[in-house]
């Protein structure tokens, strides 16, 4: 072995220790994660709808989620949770565990109570609907808990219905938490 390859050889085995303990140095805890508490708008459109076929009509509320075009909603794979709709002219939102065939188990539930949505802090642990569709009312404020991702990890989220209009569209502003398996839905150190 040439002294050139023993050197090749030693950086390739010291590199990424010394990286590592770089990176474990910078923090307290090398697996504490803070996440950031962000408050998204969106607006979808009712899945009962030919003309908004092509408009998002589900959402995800998983990390890096947002709206989501469902046109079949038994379509595979699914990158959604929840999708929305009307059932004799009432707004419902549908669980993605709702359409057969689909092995995962996505669910919605209703605060209430009196709670505002800035101060909804944990989800509950049991109670989700995840295989019917699920009432939605203007100012109605809900809990998800996400489909079961490819680590076996649901996600949490919180939304708040700010409009049901009469011609389809649904609009909410929600907050998702990124942690896997975290029922939180305000970062720890936001919490009163």
């Amino acid at each position: 072995m040439t002294p050139f390859s023993k050197t090749v050889k030693w950086l390739w085995i010291a590199a990424p220790l010394v990286l590592g303990s770089l990176v474990v140095s910078g923090c307290d805890d090398a697996f504490d994660f803070d996440w950031i508490l962000q408050v998204d708008t969106a607006v979808v459109y009712s899945l009962s709808r030919p003309e908004y076929l092509d408009r998002a009509s589900a959402y995800d509320f998983g990390p890096g989620g947002g709206p989501r075009v469902v046109e079949v909603p038994a379509a595979t794979p699914v990158r959604w949770d929840l999708a929305f709709a009307e059932e004799d002219g009432d707004f419902v939102a549908l669980p993605a565990g709702l359409f057969q065939g689909f092995d995962i188990d996505p669910g919605v539930q209703e605060i209430t109570g009196g709670v505002s949505f800035d101060a909804l802090d944990l989800a509950p642990r049991d109670g989700y609907v995840t295989s019917e569709s699920f009432p939605l009312r203007e100012g109605g404020l809900y809990v998800v808990k996400s489909r079961r991702d490819f680590r076996r990890c649901n996600h949490y989220a919180k939304f708040e219905v700010l409009r049901l209009d009469p011609i389809g569209i649904i609009e909410f502003q929600s907050v998702e938490n990124p942690l896997c398996n975290d029922r939180e839905l305000i970062p720890e150190d936001q919490q009163d």
